[in-house]
């Protein structure tokens, strides 16, 4: 192959591949030889994956050139890796990789002393410990996190947000939002780790964020409105169904109509009655609040001011209205309709509407059809 650079690469790769153990003192004699039969022979034995060779390849972890083969090898090296790994972060030299081990083995018994090894005067170590506590994914390294947001190093600050995105479980919402007016990152970092009620200050900038930014930041800002929840995320999100582009308002009414009903249904159903843009995208988000709702066997009757906009909507002549509304109507169970909708699936021009009609006399149980 590609990889192999001399006959005697060519063996030891050959020896890695068929992983028989009694390969294993050979390989390891190979460790003394000159850097590629050295790389070769690291990444036989990760292949075979004896815990004999655990102290011998770990040992690389302070050669910058071979310790990435030997974290790769030492993965698959058994459960004394964690301990040895833990070993390493004492020493200056082979710190930064122990982390890197540590945190691609996923095991949270490693987060202590990781969190410890943050005390390094080195800011590649604290760099790579910020990115293993991120791999861990556990939310208690949020705190150990949030502190190396004041790193003097750029690099650890960014690092450590990253790694803030995956681990965060809502509790640092009040520290997390005043960053998104500070300007020491980027924005889209900091809205991907906003979620739960604590975030709820960053609600207005995520806002205006949605409304003015780009297509990509405002689609972030809206999805971190919804994971925010609340009755003020929802207002926002309400908000922006009447404003902006046409992907905004259809975001904001999904994202609207996966919060609790008792902060979405009033918000949809006032945005549904209004003539404006958002119009049919609020009523689509009714169908997907009622939805659930109405696959249960005792389906709750509707509002009276949904039952209005079902049969206002499928009298109306505009097309997009009347596949908003059937959607709505199906999604809901509203048996008077279930005979208008009967008549779209059958008789109207358009394909499209009328396969949707077709879907929304599905939703429809055996109970509603007998009566």
């Amino acid at each position: 192959t590609s990889r192999v650079g001399s006959p005697a690469e060519a063996i030891i790769w050959a020896l890695g591949e068929i992983g028989d153990r009694r390969a294993v003192p050979a390989l390891l004699g190979f460790l003394a030889s000159r850097s590629p039969l050295q790389r070769a022979a690291i990444r036989a034995l990760g292949a075979i994956g004896d815990e004999r060779a655990l102290d011998p390849v770990a040992e690389f972890l302070s050669r910058p050139s071979l310790s990435r083969d030997a974290i790769d090898a030492l993965l698959n090296m058994g459960p004394r890796v964690l301990m040895r790994a833990v070993g390493f972060l004492n020493d200056p030299a082979t710190a930064g990789p122990a982390c890197e081990l540590l945190g691609r083995t996923g095991d949270r018994r490693a987060l202590w002393p990781i969190v410890r090894a943050l005390n390094s005067p080195r800011a590649r170590v604290r760099r790579q410990c910020a990115a293993a506590l991120g791999q861990l994914r556990d939310p208690r390294a949020q705190q150990a996190l949030h502190g190396l947001l004041r790193d003097p190093d750029g690099s650890v600050r960014r690092r450590a947000m990253a790694s803030m995105i995956t681990v965060a479980d809502g509790s640092m919402g009040p520290v997390l939002a005043p960053l998104l007016e500070s300007g020491e990152f980027q924005n889209d970092m900091v809205v991907a780790a906003l979620r739960g009620p604590s975030a709820k200050a960053a609600v207005p900038a995520l806002e205006e964020m949605a409304l003015r930014a780009g297509r990509a930041q405002s689609r972030g800002a809206v999805e971190a409105l919804g994971r925010i929840g609340g009755p003020d995320a929802a207002k926002a999100l309400a908000n922006l169904i009447d404003a902006g582009r046409s992907e905004l308002r259809f975001g904001a009414a999904t994202s609207l109509a996966k919060l609790e009903r008792i902060h979405a249904l009033p918000l949809l159903i006032e945005a549904a009655h209004r003539d404006h843009p958002g119009k049919l995208d609020a009523i689509r988000g009714l169908g997907d609040v009622l939805r659930p709702v109405s696959l249960l066997d005792e389906n709750p009757p509707l509002p009276n001011e949904i039952s209005a906009l079902i049969e206002s909507g499928l009298r109306a002549e505009t097309e997009g209205l009347l596949a908003a509304t059937v959607y709505l109507a199906g999604a809901s169970r509203h048996r008077p309709s279930m005979d208008a909708i009967a008549i779209v699936a059958a008789e109207h021009e358009r394909a499209d509407i009328r396969a949707l009609a077709l879907s929304a006399l599905s939703w429809y149980g055996v109970n509603d059809v007998c009566e």
